[in-house]
């Protein structure tokens, strides 16, 4: 052992200068993959976000469709309603234009009788 001076051969300057960049290049590659995680988190918070508003606002509108719908069930049996009475109405008149007809030709008879007399 006279040329040794109680170094390993295995950690001379080469070995060491390889073990710093083997070291140097697993730091650079687990700073590029917390980066990469980093940006995954802040996209996963904002779609989160996008979706709790998007639940939000269906929630909204869900309710909103629910009022128009009794709105429109409201109107639908206001409408029945006066679908009916234009009925009605219809019927009435038919019958009051008859009553009309058979009151002027009533007061038709009435002159003519009166102006036969007279």
């Amino acid at each position: 052992p006279s040329g040794m001076s109680g170094r390993s051969p295995f950690t001379d300057s080469s070995s060491e200068e390889y073990g710093g960049k083997k070291y140097q290049r697993r730091n650079d590659v687990m700073k590029h993959q917390d980066e990469a995680l980093e940006r995954i988190s802040k996209q996963v918070k904002t779609i989160n976000t996008l979706g709790k508003t998007m639940y939000e606002e269906l929630d909204e509108q869900g309710e909103i469709l629910e009022d128009m719908h009794d709105d429109v069930i409201e109107i639908n049996e206001g409408m029945k309603k006066a679908s009916n009475y234009a009925d009605s109405l219809k019927d009435s008149v038919k019958n009051d234009k008859l009553c009309a007809v058979i009151i002027g030709l009533i007061v038709v008879l009435v002159i003519v009788t009166i102006i036969s007399f007279a």
